[in-house]
């Protein structure tokens, strides 16, 4: 069995994108704590951070034949993070502002 931990980001990534799921468990270990504690920083709750980390890596497993990374593993995974949270704290606001609505109302 091969040490998926001893590879590179992009090993990883190159073996991803030829649907090899160890090579996804190795990347989610890898990165799964800096994400939690980068998007743990931005939000409100720790459900809310571990909420965006998974859709992080669900997308990252749904496009993984076609996805192309210009930078590193690293920084686009944490750039994947912040746009994930924005995106919710964007949702959460318009919630309220919604609710906020529908209370004013006779």
């Amino acid at each position: 069995m091969v040490d998926f931990s001893q590879y590179d980001d992009n090993q990883l990534l190159e073996r991803l994108k030829a649907d090899n799921e160890r090579a996804f468990t190795a990347i989610y270990h890898r990165y799964w704590k800096l994400l939690f504690s980068v998007t743990a920083n931005k939000l409100t709750t720790l459900d809310d951070a571990e909420e965006v980390v998974q859709e992080v890596f669900v997308d990252l497993w749904n496009r993984r034949s076609s996805i192309q990374v210009t930078t590193s593993l690293k920084s686009y995974l944490a750039a994947s993070v912040k746009y994930q949270a924005w995106s919710l704290m964007a949702r959460r606001q318009k919630e309220l502002r919604n609710r906020e609505r529908l209370t004013a109302l006779p």
